[in-house]
Formats: C-alpha cells, structure tokens, sequence
C-alpha cells in the first residue's frame, strides 16, 4: 500500500482531486443544518405569541402548514 493525498489529480485527464470524489452530494452541510433549525426555533418562538388565528394565516401564507395553501 501506498499514501494517497486528497489533492492527487485523478481521473483520465487528471483534472479532478481525489477528494472530489469522497463527497456525498446527498449530505447536507452541517452550517445548513446549524441554520435551517435556529431559523425553526425563533419562527416558532415567534408564533407562540400570536392568536390561533395569526398562526393560521401566516402558516398558510408562507406554507408552513400542512396540506394545500
């Protein structure tokens, strides 16, 4: 076996770095993530404070309620 680095060129006309090929495009960044759920947290802080009513419209209006808008 030899060492291998992440930044060999490979491929046929060597233009592409190994590591290029370890990344799962399905993963989602971790700071996406991070982001996705505070930005959930403080919507839904925010919505505690409004009537049932305000909740409904401004869930179906930005379509954060289930079904149809």
């Amino acid at each position: 076996m030899r060492e291998v680095s992440l930044d060999d060129k490979v491929g046929k006309d060597r233009d592409s770095r190994s590591a290029e090929y370890l990344v799962d495009p399905a993963c989602s960044e971790p700071r996406d993530d991070l982001i996705n759920r505070e930005s959930n947290r403080l919507v839904g802080e925010a919505m505690a404070h409004l009537t049932e009513q305000e909740r409904i419209v401004v869930a179906f209006r930005f379509g954060l309620a289930a079904g149809r808008r």
